[in-house]
């Protein structure tokens, strides 16, 4: 794909973007939504440059809105779920259940089932099949759809990165230096999943390129043929292409930018098996100085915590206290 950037958008092309629009219930790179404010943006003009507008409907690549975005409070969410209970089958909503504790095991992102609160997410089916916004919108519900054969858990899981605030990996301005894009392989009409944002709209919070990413697309993803590569990954230093497109849990680099965007402590994680264990950073070396961790043990309503100590405990006393 030329270098050229992305708002330098071609007449047949931009024509093709509208009307998926049209068509598809506004969607943008695949399974990204847009709501009326977004395609005021986008309809501006077909060569429209986005750098002119404000970051406030941007997002990162892979990490999320910046503060405007997010929550103050440390590892908190803005998110919360309703009507799990009644979309889809029992399995369906185990599915997404289990999803979001993915999310919560390696992040501080928390999902707490809505009560009276004003803007939540809420799991259905929309036109567009599978897709959700990116970022928090705010003043109301929020729809994830998860439309046919999108009920996977890593596809839920995926959607889940959208609306926690990543966009998809191969749109980084960077990409070009790690990855290629073979526009003849595209299906007609689906160039613009393919374009790339400019540094200005996105901030991949200094984390590299990762293949590995949940948030990638897939080699032949929107390809005219099974086997026709659309995005191909550069040889490594061992002449190795990595493998993209993963749909089977959150890499470590998703992980790494979720916590630096949700400013989650420097350590910790949340148990939810049955059984586990956990230690302070550096154990048995003591623990460091200024090192803020937190641990969290996910239960069922019903169930008992029982925690065992198998070293001794030290305690700071206050000596006036003595």
């Amino acid at each position: 794909m030329a270098n050229g950037p992305w708002y330098a958008v071609p007449a047949n092309i931009w024509a093709a973007i509208i009307k998926q629009f049209k068509k598809s219930g506004a969607v943008f790179w695949g399974d990204i939504a847009l709501d009326d404010e977004d395609l005021k943006i986008f309809q501006i003009d077909r060569t429209i440059d986005l750098t002119q507008h404000s970051n406030e409907r941007l997002g990162h690549n892979t990490g999320g809105f910046g503060e405007h975005g997010m929550s103050k409070k440390r590892g908190a969410l803005y998110q919360l779920i309703d009507r799990i209970r009644r979309f889809g089958s029992g399995t369906q909503r185990a599915m997404f259940k289990q999803a979001m504790r993915h999310w919560e095991k390696y992040t501080c992102v928390t999902f707490i089932e809505r009560s009276d609160e004003e803007s939540y997410i809420v799991f259905t089916y929309r036109p567009c099949g599978c897709c959700s916004y990116v970022g928090r919108r705010g003043n109301g519900p929020q729809a994830i759809s998860i439309g046919k054969n999108c009920d996977k858990f890593g596809i839920v899981v995926h959607e889940l990165g959208h609306v926690i605030g990543f966009w998809h990996e191969h749109t980084r301005p960077d990409r070009d230096d790690h990855v290629t894009i073979i526009r003849e392989n595209i299906q007609p009409g689906q160039e613009y999943n393919f374009l790339k944002m400019e540094p200005g709209e996105v901030n991949s919070l200094g984390e590299p390129y990762d293949f590995d990413s949940i948030m990638h697309y897939a080699r032949n993803t929107f390809s005219r043929g099974m086997f026709l590569d659309t995005i191909l990954p550069s040889r490594d230093d061992n002449g190795i292409r990595p493998a993209i497109g993963q749909r089977t849990r959150l890499s470590k680099g998703d992980i790494a930018q979720a916590r630096k965007l949700y400013r989650c402590p420097a350590c910790g994680e949340t148990l939810q098996e049955s059984t586990g264990n956990f230690s302070s950073p550096g154990f048995p070396n003591g623990y460091p100085s200024y090192t803020h961790c937190i641990w969290r043990i996910s239960v069922t309503p019903g169930e008992k915590v029982r925690v065992l100590v198998d070293t001794k405990i030290y305690v700071l006393i206050d000596p006036e206290e003595l």
